[in-house]
Formats: structure tokens, sequence, C-alpha cells
């Protein structure tokens, strides 16, 4: 089959729907399909380009922005003109793209898929105007634009059940989980020498967390974390706080982690390639996601800590509770920072536990291999031919 992916952010951006969409992409090509990625260039990458053997990325200019809604002429124009496809694909949250993609369908006859992957955030220290207008468009594209596409897919349960859907849109629903590269993962040792790099004892306990530190992902809740280090580090000196990420909240983070007197614990090791990050699972304890509130429909930071055996601490919200299980992960009431000091404290404190449940993690995460979801996206093209 010949697919057209439609996306408002792709690589080299290494946000969760870009990394979403490059590898699932990757994995329809290795299944023989032709995949082309229509995306904005929101990184000043090439406008052409084959990143994989049957992946091709065309990179529209972009015309104007509003916050992160990126509008492209040339993106609907080359929309319009691409009538050689078996389906459209399209990554929502993305502004005006849908709609985009809904006209270009009815036009050329195309079946349209659409991945649900959030709404969009608002954004809580900005002016109110741009949180309302965030919001009203995140509830446009729900109720009204999703009863015009052909399959609707969440990654997860729970996120598809906490949103109002039309009732005809419903019924196209399909829940098809991510996955993570398991064998990336898979030879995994623990990495000595770049634990020395950072300068942490070999006897201190690492959390890590992956995410993105822009001024949209405040939900991601990174503030409660570092003030929970503060009782954490009340208890136990021993236990350091990684974050991988960068964006306009890491000042911000950082003033925060030498108000609660944790500097010493908190490490900001900026952005890091996605091929660069699975050394940082191999030294950490375990992973933390405490966001606050969605969107959070399947973060890939999650499966991919399952797949180097780590334990995962997250926060109790649509989407979160259908994939951290008890067997070896810990839900806490978001924005609870004494429950998440007494998650960590629990794991970070028991040797036995923690890598009992991280052997767990394993096994659970060999059910969301990339291969696996795929195949049950390729199942969903051949439904609408």
């Amino acid at each position: 089959m010949k697919i057209l992916m439609l996306t408002a952010f792709f690589y080299p951006s290494l946000a969760g729907v870009e990394t979403y969409v490059l590898s699932l992409s990757k994995n329809l090509a290795l299944q023989g399909h032709k995949i082309d990625v229509l995306t904005i260039n929101t990184e000043n990458a090439p406008d052409n380009e084959e990143i994989f053997p049957n992946v091709n990325v065309k990179r529209c200019k972009i015309s104007f922005n509003y916050t992160k809604g990126f509008v492209s002429k040339n993106f609907f124009k080359f929309l319009l003109e691409s009538k050689d496809y078996d389906i459209y694909h399209a990554h929502i949250p993305f502004s005006f793209g849908l709609e985009s993609a809904i006209l270009a369908s009815k036009i050329n006859g195309i079946p349209l898929i659409v991945t649900h992957h959030g709404e969009a955030p608002s954004l809580t220290n900005c002016a109110n105007v741009q949180s309302t207008i965030s919001k009203i468009y995140s509830t446009f594209t729900r109720i009204f634009c999703l009863n015009f596409v052909d399959k609707i897919v969440f990654l997860t349960k729970s996120y598809c059940k906490s949103l109002w859907i039309s009732p005809p849109a419903r019924k196209k629903i399909k829940i098809v989980r991510t996955g993570s590269e398991i064998e990336k993962f898979l030879f995994l040792q623990n990495n000595a020498k770049l634990k020395k790099d950072l300068k942490i004892p070999f006897k201190d306990k690492i959390i890590l967390f992956v995410g993105s530190l822009s001024r949209y992902n405040r939900y991601k809740g990174v503030d409660f974390l570092i003030k929970s280090m503060q009782l954490v580090n009340e208890n136990d000196p021993h236990v350091k706080l990684l974050i991988i990420g960068d964006g306009e909240l890491k000042i911000e983070l950082n003033d925060l982690a030498e108000k609660c007197g944790v500097k010493e614990q908190v490490l900001f090791l900026g952005a890091i390639p996605n091929e660069e990050i699975p050394p940082y699972y191999s030294i950490c304890d375990l992973l933390i996601l405490p966001s606050i509130y969605g969107p959070e429909n399947g973060p890939m930071v999650i499966f991919e800590a399952m797949a180097s055996s780590k334990p995962v601490i997250s926060t109790k919200l649509p989407g979160l509770i259908d994939i951290v299980e008890n067997s070896f992960g810990i839900l806490v009431p978001p924005k609870d920072i004494n429950a998440i000091a007494d998650s960590i404290l629990t794991l970070t404190n028991d040797d036995k536990l923690r890598i009992k449940m991280g052997k767990n993690a394993r096994k659970a995460a060999e059910k969301y291999s990339w291969q696996k979801c795929a195949k049950k996206m390729e199942k969903l093209y051949f439904e609408l031919q």
C-alpha cells in the first residue's frame, strides 16, 4: 500500500507524536508498504529526504503560526494534489491539518484514518485568549471533525472514554496501543562510566524523567516532582533526579530546585537525541511521569522504561491507568508531592522489590512492540480498501 502520513511536527523534532509517526512509518515500511510523510518544516530540515528505505518526508514551508498552531499553504496545496495514495493517515492535534485532510479525502476519494494523540493543552501561563482558542479548537475537532473521518485510533481505552465524542464518531474508534523498539533495550548493561561521567556516586539511586520542558508541557508536572525531591532528600540524600528535556521551563525549574534545596540532587541534562537515551535508562533505577492532567494518551517513555526493565511511577490519569500495572508500577494522585516522595522512597529503599518490578515491566513491554502495533494498523488500513 501507499500511505500518506500527515503530521504537524516530525523528525528531527523529538517529542512524542514525532517519535510515534517515525516508528510507525519505519515498521510499516518493513512490512512492504511505501510511506510518505507530509509535515510542516519547523526545524529548518531538508524540504525532501528519504530517512529510511521506503519512508520519504516532504516538509512544507510555514505560512504563519499562532502559539503551536503552524499553518502552511504549501501543505494544503500538496495534500489536495496527492491523489495516488491508498490511505491518508492524519495525527492530531494538528491545527487545520485535520480539516485539510478531511477535505482532501472527500475530493480525492481516499480513505482517512486519524490517530488522536491528545487534546491540545491549554496554556496555563499564557494570555486567556490563547488558552480559550486552544480549548475551543480541540472541542471543535473532537465533536465535529471526527464525524467525517473513516477510522479513529486511540492509544488507550480510558483516555478515549474521558472525552465526549459523538455517537456516530465513537462507532469508528479502534484502540491500538503504541509500542517501543524493545530490541534497543534488550541487552542494556548498567553503564558505570556514564554514571561516573555524571559525577553520581555509585551507591546513589537514580530517578529519570524524560520529556519536553516547553511551556506547552507544563502539564507534565515536573515542578511537583522537584518539590517532592525535597521530601525525598530529607529521608535519603543519596537519590538523584535526572531530567532529560529542554525548553522555556528549564530556568524556572532550575530556580525551583535551588529554592527547595535540592539543586545538588536534580541534574538537568538538556535535550538528548532519541538514539542516545537508552544508556540513561540503563543507569536509572526507575522512571517517573508526574503529569497533572492530559494529554497522556500513551506516553512512549513509559514503554521505553518497561522495555529497559525499569519500574514506573506515574499519576492516576486517563491513559496512564491503562498502561501502568501494579506488577511493575505505582500510580499516585496528580499534584500529590507526599505520595510521589513516598513512592520514590518505597522503590529506592527496596532493591528486591524494585528488581522484581523491573522484570515484570520487561515482560509487559514485550506485548507492545512496534511490529505488533504496525500489524494492527495495517489491518485497519485493509479494512478501508
